[in-house]
């Protein structure tokens, strides 16, 4: 029913407004920095903290769309080609995810090189090269064994514009619909990868997904 990492949000799945209480109950006393789930269980936890630290109070951080992809749409051509990201690639690896979160999501824990060295042996990252110089970079990981979810997907501004991501999360898009479902998160506030996105074929069922944090009032 849920996660919870310490220096992370609590991370939850679907339950009843009884549960999320009974959650909050038990993780009374632990220093909860947010939590992060769908509506309506995501208000309820948060009420639920909050009634029982009365001193504290929850501010607002992304509100994230779920996209599903029906159809793929292929984007219009440009330099370069996919390549898994190997072991000897985790310094790019790590440069891209620092510039992500600098640009996403500062309330988010700093990427760790250990954290990285998992997920290039799992061959979950992947770059858009140009020639010898990675311009764009991405996740796809897997949830289930015919459930993917692309994220994250980050373009250094120099780049943006020549398609990059947009083929990248083709290529992307291709693996994961061909096991199963294939699913992203996009930031709400930002119109230019919501655009990105639907041109590619993702739709939403208007599910949203909210992420709050914890201070001292």
């Amino acid at each position: 029913l849920a996660t919870w990492t310490p220096e992370r949000r609590v991370l939850l799945g679907s339950m009843t407004e009884e549960q999320s209480r009974g959650l909050v109950s038990h993780l009374a006393g632990q220093e909860l920095v947010g939590v992060a789930a769908y509506h309506p269980e995501v208000d309820a936890f948060k009420n639920a903290w909050l009634d029982q630290a009365p001193m504290r109070r929850a501010d607002q951080g992304m509100t994230l769309i779920h996209h599903d992809l029906p159809t793929l749409i292929e984007p219009r051509h440009c330099p370069g080609q996919a390549r898994l990201a190997e072991r000897s690639d985790l310094d790019v690896a790590l440069a891209f995810q620092h510039a992500f979160r600098e640009e996403v999501d500062l309330s988010a824990p700093p990427p760790r090189r250990a954290m990285l060295d998992i997920a290039l042996a799992r061959r979950e990252l992947w770059l858009w090269q140009v020639g010898d110089e990675p311009v764009c970079y991405a996740g796809l990981r897997w949830p289930s064994a015919n459930s993917s979810r692309i994220g994250p997907v980050y373009t250094p501004p120099e780049q943006r514009g020549k398609g990059y991501a947009s083929a990248l999360v083709f290529h992307l898009a291709k693996l994961g619909a061909a096991r199963g479902r294939c699913t992203l998160f996009t930031d709400a506030a930002n119109p230019t990868s919501n655009k990105i996105y639907r041109a590619l074929g993702f739709t939403t069922p208007g599910v949203t997904f909210q992420e709050w944090d914890f201070a001292a009032d």
